[in-house]
């Protein structure tokens, strides 16, 4: 996790959601720019978002979480930073690469909705398994699965 930067914008005074979205902009440039000699797997392949995906979290209120991948390696469906984002019916938006790796991100990502907590998922296209369900890839992919609720706090039953 120590690895993972999250920009939440370069200071230059944003107010509205377009400056801050601006703002957030130009620190990922700045980020992307400022060391061309490090390593590609610290670097997100993809950047273009689904715009439906992009659109649900920015205006959904409902609870969520969202899939990123942040690795990949080896031949795999999608690159570092494609996006999936679930709700609490099992609805997905954007993919990290469809079939039984997707659904398992999905399925793990959805169980933490309400948690407000994350955790790291590898998704192993390289074994038997694979090859058994019809993988045809071969590579692994490593994704941060985050809770998106709308406070991120545990249910208090009591």
């Amino acid at each position: 996790m120590r690895r993972v930067h999250t920009p939440i914008g370069l200071p230059i005074g944003a107010v509205t959601v377009e400056e801050i979205a601006v703002s957030i902009c130009a620190e990922l440039v700045q980020c992307r720019r400022a060391a061309p000699s490090a390593p590609c797997e610290n670097e997100l392949a993809q950047t273009n978002a689904d715009p439906a995906l992009l659109s649900y979290l920015a205006q959904s209120p409902e609870p969520k979480a969202l899939a990123l991948v942040l690795s990949s390696c080896g031949s795999t469906p999608v690159k570092s930073g494609s996006l999936l984002a679930v709700n609490a019916t099992g609805r997905i938006y954007g993919t990290v690469g469809g079939g039984c790796g997707e659904a398992e991100a999905a399925r793990q990502a959805r169980q933490l909705i309400g948690t407000g907590s994350a955790r790291l998922l590898t998704v192993d296209m390289n074994n038997d398994v694979a090859a058994d369900e019809g993988m045809v890839c071969g590579g692994t992919m490593t994704l941060l699965l985050q809770d998106l609720s709308c406070d991120g706090q545990p249910e208090n039953n009591t």
